[in-house]
């Protein structure tokens, strides 16, 4: 009284293999992927290893965390190159941590008003001030000093 269908036994041996051939090849597959997983963790651990032990060779030391100010520099500048490059005209630029000075050259009240404009819509710089130079071979420049917003 085991069985009380129907099917005949090459018909329900042919299922139980399918779901045999299915379980196996599943657990190959994980076997496989635990395997390559393995691997690249080992390899990586390897090569943090042999980075670490090149850095003790050489006596190399990580860099300390205190370079802010060089850090806010190297952004003053990328953030002044991305809104002004191509704009307009300037020179003379220096930076100093999150501050920023440049001359431009100044013909009439439009380039004044432009620059004031290019400034106030990118958003991302306080004027501290904005000076006329005097007059280098007739042509008068303005001296521009910002700071960028954090």
């Amino acid at each position: 009284m085991k069985d009380i269908n129907f099917l005949p036994h090459w018909y329900i041996d042919k299922k139980v293999n399918a779901c045999r051939r299915i379980s196996m090849a599943v657990m190959i597959l994980l076997v496989l992927v635990n395997t390559a997983l393995a691997y690249s963790c080992i390899s990586g651990s390897y090569k943090i290893y042999t980075i670490e032990k090149k850095m003790v060779e050489k006596d190399i030391r990580p860099v300390e965390s205190d370079t802010g100010k060089d850090i806010g520099a190297i952004r003053s500048m990328d953030v002044f190159i991305s809104d002004f490059t191509g704009k307009f005209d300037y020179e003379n630029v220096s930076i100093d941590g999150m501050s920023l000075g440049f001359e431009v050259p100044y013909g009439n009240k439009n380039d004044y008003y432009m620059l004031v404009k290019q400034i106030e819509e990118s958003g991302n710089y306080r004027v501290i001030s904005i000076s006329q130079t005097g007059d280098i071979k007739g042509a008068s420049r303005l001296r521009v000093k910002l700071e960028v917003k954090p």
